[in-house]
């Protein structure tokens, strides 16, 4: 005899609301008013470290993916990075000299698609960096990829500008999976990225992927994991 599962209309309406933002941490609901500049200025100066992480996020994304809860913006129009730069600059003038005693060990760009930034723009951001914080030859600087959508030399010009890790998006190689989270692309592409990243020098080479996404079964995961490690 089948037990079916008993339905708990409690609980369905205690977990029928939003939720914090499992990548950030402390969570939204942690934070609370009443926090003043001033403050902020006290904790930076009385900290007993010097070292600093830098994390920049480029919101902006040429196709939406379904399954992305990101903070993104939905566009082709290349332009909006170079207003949305233009505000960063003057956020970065503004907070950098808080930080003129500390070492950058650690740079993230992240988003939306960080590579949607031309060689051009990408270029402006990092000399803008580098003109307000101190970097050292050992700074760890990471990006995340979108394999789909990368300029032909943009490895190559990041590598240049001192990035020594990527992150490439693939999130699952099934076909169904990809259409049904509107984020399809091949295996070739991703092994041809992944084997020019090696050959750049890159240290680190990360794969992000995704399990729970429509159509995945665990065997076609496993099927995706075995092309993953291939690689």
């Amino acid at each position: 005899m089948i037990k079916l599962p008993k339905w708990d209309q409690t609980l369905i309406n205690k977990y029928n609301v939003s939720g914090p933002r499992y990548t950030s941490y402390p969570t939204a609901l942690s934070l609370s008013g009443g926090y003043q500049q001033q403050d902020l200025v006290s904790a930076i100066k009385s900290s007993s470290s010097r070292s600093l992480s830098l994390y920049i996020h480029i919101p902006f994304c040429s196709e939406l993916c379904y399954y992305c809860g990101c903070n993104k913006v939905i566009t082709r129009h290349q332009s909006k990075a170079d207003v949305y730069l233009d505000y960063l600059t003057k956020e970065i003038a503004a907070h950098a000299p808080l930080f003129k005693h500390y070492t950058v060990e650690q740079l993230h760009l992240g988003g939306g698609t960080p590579t949607f930034l031309t060689v051009k723009q990408m270029t402006r951001l990092i000399n803008l960096l580098e003109q307000h914080f101190h970097f050292t030859r050992n700074t760890e600087r990471g990006i995340e990829i979108d394999p789909r959508s990368l300029a032909k030399d943009m490895l190559i010009h990041l590598r240049v500008l001192g990035f020594n890790r990527v992150s490439f998006g693939i999130q699952d190689f099934n076909d169904e999976v990809q259409q049904a989270v509107n984020r399809t692309q091949q295996v070739d592409t991703v092994k041809t990225l992944i084997t020019q990243a090696r050959e750049l020098g890159f240290k680190s080479i990360n794969a992000d992927m995704i399990y729970g996404l429509p159509k995945q079964t665990p065997q076609s995961f496993e099927k995706t994991i075995a092309q993953l490690i291939a690689l």
